[in-house]
């Protein structure tokens, strides 16, 4: 069976600058299909590189820059997502305390 691929990591992907252009695209894609264990690439599959220029990348939303509230939050998610909702390894990634990501968690909606 053919493994699916949830939503968010479409939209990581689709929102990554790819440097390297198809045929980096194809890499990644191609080594997260390889770890996939139960049938669902998530965003736990993607090197974090591509979690972090996703959140990073200015050209993400069309029509417009993002602000920087917009991208602090699409960062603080890919990272906790990253951490698999572990919080403090979530706060030692974006180094902030733990009660400073709490805080951003609940000022951005993320909990």
């Amino acid at each position: 069976m053919a493994p699916t691929i949830a939503p968010d990591v479409l939209t990581a992907l689709r929102d990554y600058a790819w440097p390297g252009n198809v045929r980096e695209l194809k890499h990644v894609v191609e080594r997260a299909l390889a770890a996939v264990d139960r049938g669902v690439l998530t965003l736990r599959h993607l090197p974090q590189e591509i979690l972090e220029g996703a959140a990073l990348n200015p050209d993400a939303l069309p029509g417009r820059r993002p602000t920087l509230d917009e991208v602090e939050r699409r960062y603080i998610a890919a990272t906790l997502q990253h951490a698999r909702g572990n919080q403090t390894k979530a706060a030692q990634l974006l180094g902030i305390s733990r009660k400073a990501l709490w805080e951003k968690r609940k000022r951005y909606g993320l909990e």
